[in-house]
């Protein structure tokens, strides 16, 4: 199995791929211009241009935006051989295709505190994370958190109702969705990365094992 991601600066994904815009259909320039500032939009551009870039190296057919959503919001390709996600955050994006169903996630930093555990942590995330100091507490919530929502894009689930119910193990190497009637499903096909000079977190979650070739300045 492959993937395909591309992960940069807004600024310079613009400057990259910004000759694709006239790819960009009326109706995704209306959901980018749903947000109400500008970085706001110039990310959600921004992940748009990078999948135009991506499909065209893949020769994936961009003559009419190859993006249509599924009733829940999802996002995915029209053509039936590849696979996508996005993500932005803090002037950062990230893009990829692959062919097999797959997640991404970026997470700059950002405060945080209990109130955010409650919401997204598992209880027994909860009881290994407390025991830490405050920083090892943000980074390795923000690693969770990463690979949670890159799990939940993956299996196209709603990370709103779902995501205490990923269990990510503690150095990120493995993740476990938890139903309710106590079965589990469990998935080590993660690629996990903390950007120090940047700050921010970046996961990748796919059904296989897959061979990503990284196509921005982010690399292994």
């Amino acid at each position: 199995m492959k993937a395909f991601v591309h992960i940069q600066s807004v600024d310079k994904v613009l400057e990259q791929f910004g000759h694709l815009s006239h790819k960009i259909s009326e109706e995704e320039m209306g959901r980018i211009n749903r947000h109400s500032h500008d970085r706001g939009k110039n990310e959600s551009l921004a992940i748009r241009l990078q999948l135009l870039g991506i499909c065209e190296l893949l020769q994936i057919d961009t003559n009419t935006f190859p993006v249509h959503y599924l009733h829940s919001g999802k996002p995915i390709l029209k053509t039936m051989d590849w696979y996508m996600s996005w993500s932005h955050s803090k002037g950062v994006a990230a893009t990829i295709i692959a062919d097999c169903p797959i997640g991404i996630d970026v997470e700059s930093d950002r405060p945080v505190h209990a109130g955010l555990y409650r919401k997204t942590l598992h209880p027994l995330e909860i009881d290994e994370i407390v025991q830490q100091n405050e920083y090892q507490q943000k980074e390795n919530f923000l690693k969770k958190w990463v690979i949670k929502e890159a799990y939940l894009k993956m299996a196209g689930l709603s990370i709103a109702h779902h995501i205490t119910n990923v269990v990510v193990s503690a150095d990120g190497t493995k993740a476990e969705y938890h139903r309710p009637n106590g079965t589990k499903s469990v998935n080590q096909h993660i690629y996990h990365k903390f950007n120090d000079q940047d700050w921010y977190h970046t996961a990748i979650v796919s059904e296989h094992e897959v061979d990503i070739t990284f196509l921005g300045a982010f690399k292994r």
